[in-house]
């Protein structure tokens, strides 16, 4: 007898926000569980893919903007009711925006000299967005979410 996936019994780490580990770990490729870690494994593959095939944007975008929604719509499910209301549509763009840096600081390792000035930018920034998301997490946890607008930024 099949079930649905309404009828499963969700696993612990659906039920909460991953850690800032938790989600650089799956944006890296590691399998961690979790809708919102498989959802941002899937926004640094798209952001690879559009980094690779430009041509393909309007599509990769189309992608991205689901995922994104995927995550909000987790977060209003899953948070607890004061922390959904003030992350509104906020969290999945800022997941969005960890996998862009994620997917860039990734490629220079495979293709840049490590000690040079990219490699540098791209990690620094992608260490602040990871400590950011990390403070939010905190934040959710403590029902008090807010984002600056400095986090906003694209």
């Amino acid at each position: 007898m099949s079930r649905s996936r309404s009828t499963l019994v969700r696993p612990t780490a659906d039920a909460a926000l991953p850690s800032t580990s938790e989600l650089l770990c799956a944006m890296s490729g590691q399998q961690v569980r979790g809708h919102v870690c498989r959802w941002s494994h899937d926004l640094v593959r798209l952001h690879r893919t559009r980094r690779e095939r430009p041509q393909s944007t309007a599509v990769i975008d189309c992608l991205r903007t689901e995922l994104v929604a995927n995550i909000n719509g987790w977060a209003t499910e899953h948070l607890p009711r004061r922390s959904a209301d003030l992350l509104d549509a906020q969290l999945g763009d800022t997941i969005d925006r960890i996998a862009a840096s994620a997917d860039r600081a990734f490629h220079l390792m495979m293709t840049e000299d490590l000690s040079g000035e990219h490699m540098h930018v791209a990690w620094t920034r992608l260490a602040e967005l990871a400590i950011a998301y990390g403070d939010l997490v905190r934040q959710a946890e403590d029902g008090r979410w807010c984002l600056s607008p400095h986090s906003r930024r694209r």
